[in-house]
């Protein structure tokens, strides 16, 4: 009785070690794409020409904002490191260091000002957000943006919250 219970404890324990060996999978390097289903084409990957929520899925993924919402959907920074307004009309934007783009180069105020100016021109989907109400944009300092409404707007943060923006 005790040898047909080795007997069985051994095949069991060879088992065992069997699976485990040749369940084994070497560790493979991490995929060099990332796919990502949609019911539509993206039409672009212009983020001032969307038209459509399928591509504002995608691009929300690849680009942020100065400023986003947290979980609790307070505004938060996001490239900019800071801001300050002293009057709900003059908003100074602090750049955040260390923020590169795909290329290495680093993120720098004058890449904001480009951004926003062109998120006003006409041609632009998000222009009606700025019609009107935008006075003034300026690089103040090094690492500082600013701009200057027509009247005071104590929630333009939240205006500018979407990461297209």
């Amino acid at each position: 009785m005790k040898k047909i219970l080795l007997s069985l404890l051994i095949v069991i324990l060879l088992g065992v070690v069997g699976f485990l060996f040749f369940s084994y999978k070497e560790k493979t390097s991490a995929p060099k794409e990332l796919v990502y289903a949609l019911p539509n084409e993206v039409v672009t990957l212009d983020p001032h020409k969307i038209t459509e929520i399928y591509t504002a899925q995608v691009l929300a993924q690849m680009y942020e904002g100065l400023v986003g919402l947290d979980k609790n959907n307070q505004v938060v920074p996001v490239l900019a490191e800071s801001w300050s307004t002293d009057d709900y009309k003059t908003w100074k934007f602090k750049i955040r260091k260390n923020v590169f783009f795909h290329d290495g180069t680093p993120l720098k105020p004058s890449d904001v000002l480009f951004s926003f100016q062109r998120l006003s021109s006409k041609d632009s989907t998000y222009a009606w957000l700025f019609t009107g109400l935008v006075k003034d944009m300026r690089i103040e300092s090094p690492d500082t943006f600013v701009i200057e409404l027509n009247q005071p707007e104590k929630f333009f943060l939240n205006r500018i919250t979407h990461n297209l923006i």
